[in-house]
């Protein structure tokens, strides 16, 4: 017998307005702490639901895994999804 995991969250109308506004909240955050370092200025910032989404480029890769760990260390962040290209120089 296999154990099912659902980790579905269903959330209520008037709660769902409060899980809007802590989204923005944390895309606020997340977004002005990366504001704070030029590596950071051609990164999008989207959350949904506590998933914060980061796309755009980054010089490097250890830019792109700071860039995660900093969205990761904003309260309220349940995961981070990094969808950041690496500008190639050149």
């Amino acid at each position: 017998m296999k154990s099912v995991k659902n980790d579905l969250q269903v959330v209520a109308p008037a709660a769902r307005k409060a899980v809007d506004a802590n989204d923005k909240d944390i895309a606020k955050s997340v977004q002005s702490r990366m504001s704070k370092d030029t590596m950071f200025k051609k990164v999008d910032v989207r959350t949904d639901g506590g998933v914060v989404t980061l796309t755009g480029e980054v010089p490097s890769i250890s830019a792109s895994a700071r860039a995660s760990e900093m969205a990761r260390n904003i309260p309220g962040v349940k995961s981070v999804k990094n969808e950041l290209t690496v500008r190639q120089a050149g």
